[in-house]
């Protein structure tokens, strides 16, 4: 991250809120989670075609996804980086 700190983001155990909080915004957002999460690519390839994905869309959608997940955390700290550093949390690790 950025700010200076960096935290690691736990998926399973103590933090599966987390978790649930990315499947409900999945569930809500079925468009969305087509274009970021589809086999798209090779269905593309497949054909002969090249992939041609907006990358301002993708990080769009991206950046509404950590919202729904991270804006109220459970754990504080994360919320503090979160509002501090929003684009940190849509980087590739």
């Amino acid at each position: 991250m950025d700010t200076g700190k960096k935290c690691t983001i736990h998926w399973e155990g103590v933090c599966s809120a987390r978790t649930e909080c990315l499947l409900a915004w999945c569930k809500e957002n079925e468009d969305a989670r087509i274009k970021l999460f589809s086999d798209s690519a090779k269905d593309v390839k497949e054909q002969g075609q090249k992939k041609k994905q907006s990358r301002t869309l993708r990080d769009t959608f991206y950046s509404q996804v950590a919202q729904a997940v991270f804006s109220n955390d459970e754990d504080l700290e994360v919320q503090r980086l979160f509002k501090e550093d929003p684009k940190a949390f849509i980087k590739p690790v």
